[in-house]
């Protein structure tokens, strides 16, 4: 066999193998942590109080890749009401990713910020996550115009005191996009030089 009739299908092959490279949503199964953790669940007057009533998912439920729709309390659900502290959902990637998009289920009459830590250990806002005037959990996306780098995402809730609003919020997914790894793009370029040399070394041999 010609070596030339061996490159469309070594390239196919490559490129199959960069594609299982690509993660589409790198925060699946990551640790997830809830930071300022005695507003989580805790259950104030608007939760009816002590315990509120309703079983707090663990904090897993937010990176098991399944879009929990419905109640609210299907979700981690929180309430800053009385503490008067801000409280935070983090997600650590544990590495490195090119961030394009995100996605979130979350409660549908709050709005909620989503920031990424970049390489500098510094926190900075990626999604301003708007709100849809109801109750309940509904799904969000977005594609950014200018990826970020980081390894971890934190969502916070955006405090809005006009009429309607209250302290209340939850999210039951959190997802992120981002572009192949580092890795895959290695092996992309290493095949593509090894396919260049063998196109060389046949076209000498003509």
């Amino acid at each position: 066999m010609r070596i030339t009739s061996a490159l469309p299908a070594l390239l196919v092959s490559l490129l199959a193998a960069t594609s299982a490279h690509a993660q589409p949503n790198v925060a699946l199964g990551k640790p997830v942590t809830l930071i300022n953790p005695g507003d989580f669940g805790t259950g104030s007057g608007y939760f009816g109080g002590g315990t509120g009533g309703y079983a707090l998912p663990s904090p897993a439920i937010v990176t098991d890749g399944i879009f929990q729709t419905g109640y609210w309390a299907t979700g981690i659900w929180w309430d800053e009401q009385n503490s008067g502290m801000h409280s935070f959902v983090q997600v650590d990637l544990q590495g490195l990713y090119t961030l394009t998009g995100f996605a979130v289920m979350a409660d549908q009459n709050d709005s909620y910020l989503l920031e990424v830590r970049n390489a500098q250990g510094q926190w900075v806002p990626a999604w301003s996550i708007p709100e849809f005037y109801q109750g309940g959990l509904s799904y969000r996306s977005t594609t950014l115009a200018t990826p970020i780098v980081g390894d971890a995402l934190r969502l916070s809730a955006v405090h809005d005191f006009s009429p309607g609003h209250d302290y209340a919020y939850a999210v039951s997914e959190i997802q992120a996009a981002a572009v192949p790894e580092p890795a895959a793009w290695a092996q992309l370029a290493a095949g593509l030089s090894l396919l260049l040399a063998w196109r060389g070394l046949a076209a000498r041999r003509h």
